[in-house]
């Protein structure tokens, strides 16, 4: 039997604290039913008011002073927008080596390759930016 609980990690972006909490205009039941039983994070910051550094703080747990991305990666050359996936632990490193298997649904907008797998993720679909 396996002890591991399942992870879905949900990333939006362009969504205002106000529109997911509870109480909120915004009807989302699915995502209420998610939080019901799973963490809800009630307070939470970003590390950059662009999309990309702050996707490479969470997916590295770093500053974007650390890791180094200041930018889009849709709008610059890489040297100035890439995060290694050697030159950094990515938590779907983690889980990997946790035996996870990791897949990524969506927007990646973290580094340009778009070659997941050398960021732990098992199967993914960048095509999905609905």
């Amino acid at each position: 039997m396996n002890s591991k609980p399942n992870i879905l990690f949900i990333i939006t972006d362009h969504t205002s604290a106000q529109a997911l909490a509870p109480g909120s205009q915004c009807r989302t039941p699915n995502l209420d039913g998610l939080a019901a039983e799973g963490t809800r994070f009630g307070r939470y910051y970003t590390t950059n008011a662009i999309c990309s550094p702050s996707r490479a703080s969470l997916m590295t747990g770093l500053f974007p002073s650390t890791h180094g991305m200041w930018d889009c990666t849709h709008t610059q050359r890489s040297e100035w927008v890439d995060v290694p996936a050697d030159r950094f632990t990515y938590f779907s490193h983690h889980l990997d080596r946790a035996g996870y298997y990791n897949a990524y649904y969506g927007k990646w907008h973290v580094e340009q390759s778009n070659k997941l797998e050398n960021f732990g993720w098992h199967e993914y679909d960048l095509k999905c930016n609905g």
